[in-house]
């Protein structure tokens, strides 16, 4: 039998297992990084949705205070259903149904809401009614006085969405510094993934004017004053 003879110098064909791990190490890199970046996309398109979804409220509560005079109250749970007047609190869950919105953000959680409370639940407030709400970012009260004699009192309501991780930073805290009551939210701190959205009441008196929903300089009653703190 003839038996034939490789050429000197060359090996039989295959990779050796140094090379199948360095192969298998690149996938596996390729793949980390390929996972890593859909993570990255699909939080960025759920935080865009959510901001999306926050402009939907905001433009949704604006429209009931053109049409009732009024912000509604919040809604004691997460049912949606605006609390019956006088507002009981400041601060709750979003009236989703009575507003006709969404029940929930894309994490599956309802929407958080505060009002202050001379424009929320009758009619009652005029240009000369300022926001009692205080927005927090980073321990400050972004509408805090520059001179320390207090607040410009300019926020009319916030909505806002406590994000994946299902924690409300807005929630009620009094052993907090600065604390967190009821009339208090929180806008940005270390840790939170809250995305929060406040409309001035400058925005709102405004949208009620250019809607022929004229209002008096000053407050007209104080019905609607009467929520808790």
């Amino acid at each position: 039998m003839l038996l034939l003879k490789a050429p000197a110098g060359r090996h039989d064909a295959g990779f050796t297992l140094v090379e199948i791990a360095i192969a298998l190490l690149v996938i596996m890199l390729l793949a980390g990084g390929a996972i890593s970046a859909l993570r990255a996309q699909t939080a960025y398109t759920r935080i865009s949705q959510t901001r999306e979804q926050l402009r939907e409220a905001r433009e949704a509560l604006l429209s009931y205070a053109v049409t009732n005079q009024a912000l509604p109250c919040v809604a004691a749970t997460s049912d949606g259903n605006a609390a019956p007047q006088p507002c009981p609190t400041s601060k709750g869950f979003l009236p989703w149904r009575t507003l006709g919105l969404p029940s929930a953000d894309v994490w599956g959680q309802p929407l958080r809401y505060a009002a202050s409370p001379g424009m929320a639940g009758s009619a009652g407030f005029g240009f000369a009614t300022l926001g009692t709400l205080k927005v927090l970012s980073g321990g400050a009260n972004i509408d805090a006085n520059a001179s320390g004699a207090g607040t410009y009192g300019a926020i009319a309501f916030a909505v806002w969405s406590i994000g994946e991780d299902a924690v409300d930073a807005s929630a009620n805290d009094l052993g907090a510094t600065p604390q967190i009551d009821n009339t208090t939210v929180v806008a940005a701190v270390a840790g939170s993934d809250d995305v929060l959205e406040w409309v001035s009441r400058y925005a709102l008196f405004g949208r009620m004017t250019t809607a022929g929903r004229p209002l008096p300089l000053s407050s007209y009653s104080s019905s609607s004053s009467s929520a808790g703190p």
